[in-house]
């Protein structure tokens, strides 16, 4: 790997953002690095922060837009052979770059993925890593059955080729896991190492933490999985982005019901969802037991 660029998208992310920026600076690497931080337009005191890093990261001001657009955005401008994508509100872990880059140049992968993990620790051990094809990458997304290839941009590095036709689906949340089975099916190979590199921070502040309307943005991200042409016409994956539609269906009809919304549009698509979807979960082995238990006491209702 000759050369990265680490996006860095940040909005009111004052009590973070420094720390974020260190944890990548301090990286060693035998790469080229460039940081590009995108602003999209905060009106807490982040500017002031970010300016103090204007000599080692380009910066880039943008009006308030949403992440998606800022990671758009922040890729168009970048130059890097590779991309790696940091949330202003986490940190890599010291000799995380070091370590992808290292699977990805020994493995000829197209995208090198880490797990997350919710404590900032050094690298210890040598790290297991294992080889997948695109399709079984996908599965194993879907399922959530490797903790590697999950549904966060964090701790992964990209060959930017993937990123030509791809971008971003701008104004929605969960635009990760929209994403990534679009990266991960256009790859030619995905290597996953066993070492946490990425430490994820929770946002109290941020839109996921809270509940509000756009947490149902996760309803359309996952039709859109499902429907996707290499998805709809493999019945492997089909099933797989099935059980993830009744995941994502159940989990928002409960947020809704302990936050006393009745949004009775959003209700009776998941309610459809539920419907099209439990007896594909319910008899399927792949699936995880939760669902399947669920899908067993929501055969017993009307929907």
């Amino acid at each position: 790997m000759e050369s990265l660029s680490v996006i860095i998208p940040v909005y009111n992310a004052a009590p973070w953002i420094e720390a974020c920026i260190r944890s990548v600076v301090s990286q060693v690497c035998d790469c080229t690095l460039e940081i590009i931080i995108v602003d999209d337009g905060s009106t807490d005191n982040t500017p002031d922060i970010i300016s103090r890093f204007k000599n080692i990261a380009r910066v880039i001001t943008l009006q308030h837009s949403g992440q998606a657009y800022a990671r758009n955005t922040a890729i168009k401008h970048s130059s890097g052979k590779c991309l790696m994508f940091v949330d202003a509100d986490d940190m890599l872990s010291p000799g995380a770059i070091d370590t992808l880059a290292k699977v990805m140049n020994a493995t000829g992968a197209t995208i090198a993925c880490a797990p997350l993990s919710r404590r900032h620790h050094a690298i210890s051990g040598e790290p297991h890593t294992e080889i997948f094809d695109s399709h079984t990458a996908v599965e194993k997304l879907l399922y959530q059955t490797n903790p590697a290839l999950n549904s966060s941009l964090g701790g992964k590095i990209f060959d930017r080729r993937i990123f030509n036709e791809i971008r971003f689906w701008d104004n929605h949340l969960y635009e990760d896991l929209e994403i990534m089975p679009r990266l991960f099916l256009r790859a030619g190979s995905i290597a996953a190492t066993s070492s946490p590199l990425y430490f994820y921070r929770r946002n109290p502040l941020s839109t996921l933490s809270v509940w509000c309307d756009r947490r149902k943005d996760m309803i359309d991200v996952v039709q859109r999985i499902i429907t996707l042409p290499e998805i709809e016409t493999d019945p492997i994956l089909y099933r797989a982005a099935a059980d993830r539609c009744f995941s994502a269906a159940c989990n928002c009809l409960i947020n809704m019901w302990r936050h006393n919304d009745n949004d009775t549009a959003t209700i009776a698509r998941c309610r459809s969802i539920l419907k099209n979807t439990r007896r594909s979960s319910l008899f399927n082995p792949r699936a995880r037991l939760k669902n399947r238990l669920t899908a067993a006491a929501l055969s017993l209702l009307p929907l």
